[in-house]
């Protein structure tokens, strides 16, 4: 679902890694591919399911992850913030 061109768009990729190790440019440990096989797998099999469901139904469920996502990075801002203001520090 492409975001109409006046509602930012915002990727945290670096915040989503699977390992805080650095590994060699080009090089995945098993455990990472087994991973990403696990995923590309369940993505696949719910991509299969989903387009079986009408319209409507996808445009919810579309809608409802939109905001999911959107309360998700609002989080991500408020403790950012509460970090950066108690030097690092929860309360």
């Amino acid at each position: 679902m492409l975001a109409p061109s006046s509602t930012p768009v915002r990727c945290r990729s670096n915040a989503l890694q699977l390992s805080s190790v650095p590994e060699e440019a080009g090089q995945q440990s098993p455990a990472k591919k087994n991973q990403e096989n696990i995923m590309e797998m369940a993505s696949l099999k719910g991509a299969e399911e989903i387009a079986k469901l009408d319209i409507q139904e996808r445009t919810k469920r579309a809608m409802l992850a939109e905001s999911v996502e959107d309360r998700i990075f609002e989080l991500v801002d408020e403790l950012e913030q509460i970090v950066e203001k108690n030097n690092g520090v929860l309360e």
